[in-house]
């Protein structure tokens, strides 16, 4: 008999999670965790809505940012959107910027880019909300160009 790295499922608990699983509706799909974007907190509904905070702290030059967002699954009825607000006040994503996305297929990525100009060394809140329907979020990033 060859080692498969597969153990026998022997515990009551294994068992119970075992059918549990089985009683899954079919294409039900786990909840992935929430994707983090480096230095941002993340705040979820539990489905298809997170939204990012990431603190800011101005410099003397005008500062440039992106997020970035990376979904798969999109397919004929799927919505993709991406928003941002700084300091509570929404803010229009720079030109360039792919902000949104419907009916699209295959895997498709959001971003969008924003520029800080500020008093070196105020401190400043991003907000991003990221949103979809019929797609999954896998992964985010946000970094500084």
């Amino acid at each position: 008999m060859s080692n498969t790295g597969i153990k026998n499922v022997t515990t009551p608990l294994a068992w119970a999670a075992l059918c549990f699983a089985a009683l899954a509706p079919a294409g039900a799909q786990a909840q992935p965790a929430v994707a983090q974007a480096s230095g941002c907190e993340s705040k979820t509904n539990g489905g298809d809505l997170v939204v990012y905070s990431c603190p800011l702290v101005a410099k003397e030059a005008a500062q440039r940012y992106k997020f970035v967002a990376n979904f798969g699954g999109s397919h004929d009825d799927t919505k993709l959107s991406i928003s941002a607000a700084l300091n509570g006040a929404p803010v229009v994503c720079a030109p360039g910027s792919k902000a949104s996305s419907k009916y699209e297929d295959g895997d498709i990525s959001l971003d969008c880019r924003l520029e800080l100009k500020a008093a070196a060394g105020s401190r400043h809140l991003l907000a991003v909300k990221v949103q979809w329907y019929h797609a999954q979020l896998h992964g985010v990033q946000f970094v500084s160009e």
